[in-house]
């Protein structure tokens, strides 16, 4: 197995897993949609905080979709880089 075949089915499994997402046939991680963002929250000088978290988008097709090549769908995913990581991680790691 590649390391894109298992990427990508590690990512088959975090849908699953993490968003109900079930009997996907393909799905990739846009490379070009990486994009960080921080969020400040507080409204006050010793209140406020920023969290800083990672958008990327996940392309996928259904097992369902007759024509996967033109019904691809995405979903957006707001985490922090090293969660997941860390969750892709967990998931290989419990395949085993």
């Amino acid at each position: 197995m590649t390391v894109d075949e298992r990427i990508q089915a590690l990512v088959i499994k975090w849908l699953e897993v993490n968003h109900g997402i079930k009997a996907v046939s393909a799905a990739r991680i846009d490379e070009d949609g990486w994009d960080f963002q921080t969020e400040s929250a507080g409204g006050c000088d010793t209140c406020a905080y920023s969290t800083t978290y990672m958008e990327l988008t996940i392309w996928y097709g259904l097992e369902t979709d007759h024509d996967s090549a033109h019904h691809q769908h995405y979903i957006e995913v707001a985490t922090d880089p090293l969660t997941f990581l860390s969750e892709l991680l967990r998931l290989e790691d419990e395949a085993k």
